[in-house]
């Protein structure tokens, strides 16, 4: 009994590893018929020698490397391009702000200095008709004084006149 279980065995162990060799081969011939998409996936990438030659699997194994640094510096590359890109249109969108402000500022001067222009000019007026408002007193004073001694002379003649006639006697 013993020797039939043994055997029983030893079939089965031999049928189950024929049958998982058998499937391993099939594996490795599945995967060489697509070997291009397999070829630089990590599972493989190590273990590729046990699939093709050891001088392919090196030379794969450099390509895949090689393919995969390329690809991740392109792309921090490609992210660096558009943060540059992305900065260099704020600096210009500032850069153009800017521009703006300085414009506005510059008008906003100018018009400052022409009021200020205008009100220089408005106070020399001012000073000018201060002047002539001073000499007309002045002159206003001065012809003042004159009506008042013409005045006063005016009235010392009637007066005289009155003082003669009050002595003539008609």
């Amino acid at each position: 009994m013993s020797s039939d279980t043994t055997d029983r065995n030893i079939v089965i162990f031999m049928f189950l590893f024929f049958y998982i060799y058998l499937a391993y081969i099939r594996r490795q011939i599945d995967i060489m018929k697509d070997w291009s998409q397999y070829r630089c996936n990590p599972l493989y990438l190590f273990v590729s020698s046990f699939i093709v030659s050891n001088d392919k699997s090196i030379s794969n194994f450099d390509n895949c490397v090689n393919s995969m640094a390329s690809t991740t510096i392109d792309n921090s590359l490609r992210k660096a391009n558009l943060q540059q890109m992305n900065i260099a249109q704020k600096i210009t969108s500032m850069s153009e702000e800017i521009s703006n402000n300085n414009n506005t500022i510059s008008t906003t001067l100018n018009d400052v200095n022409s009021r200020n222009t205008d009100i220089s000019n408005n106070i020399v007026n001012i000073l000018n008709i201060q002047d002539t408002n001073k000499q007309l007193l002045k002159e206003y004073d001065a012809s003042n004084n004159s009506i008042n001694t013409f005045t006063t002379r005016v009235n010392e003649i009637f007066n005289n006149i009155k003082q003669y006639l009050p002595n003539i006697k008609l």
